[in-house]
């Protein structure tokens, strides 16, 4: 046994160390030299962090978010095409709407953002605008219409008010020409 990296082997003061005779017999106060918080300093939190606490009740919040269902979204790439080929063309200050009509089928939005409106964040942004335009403006457009807006460089810059009326005006002109 190599005993040459502690000195204390070599003496022989190893036992007098490490024996629980020399250890002291009293104890720290609670608040001297704790390292856990007390039994009542946080006493809603949890010991981990991706549970719940069990103490005390807990009201339930319910997050609505208020998005424009699947349902009402253009999804598939013949439809995009379809709609841009075959339908009516308005065009606005930030956007290039195509309206096509299907019959009684639930209205649906697409929405085509290119790189030229900006990076990813700029152009999700766009999107979920355009989103939630649409979303508001779906009672009026009524059944059997599908709609496909192309955002154009800029739309990222103009205020919520202005993309809403510009939007909603531009897909009643192309369902009242329908």
């Amino acid at each position: 046994m190599a005993t040459h990296f502690f000195p204390a082997f070599k003496a022989g003061l190893w036992r007098y160390h490490y024996e629980q005779e020399n250890f002291p017999a009293e104890q720290p106060s609670s608040c001297q030299g704790a390292r856990i918080p007390a039994s009542h300093a946080y006493p809603r939190g949890s010991c981990h962090p991706w549970r719940s606490s069990s103490q005390g009740s807990h009201r339930t919040v319910r997050v609505i978010t208020l998005v424009l269902a699947r349902a009402n979204r253009v999804t598939q790439p013949g439809d995009f095409r379809a709609t841009v080929r075959q339908g009516r063309r308005v065009s606005t200050a930030n956007a290039v709407l195509h309206v096509r009509t299907t019959g009684d089928e639930p209205s649906r939005f697409g929405f085509i953002v290119t790189k030229a409106v900006g990076g990813a964040v700029t152009r999700n942004l766009v999107r979920r605008r355009l989103r939630a335009v649409c979303r508001d403006i779906l009672p009026t457009v009524g059944t059997g219409a599908d709609v496909v807006i192309r955002a154009l460089p800029g739309s990222d810059t103009v205020s919520w008010v202005s993309l809403h009326d510009e939007i909603a005006d531009g897909v009643g002109k192309a369902v009242r020409r329908g």
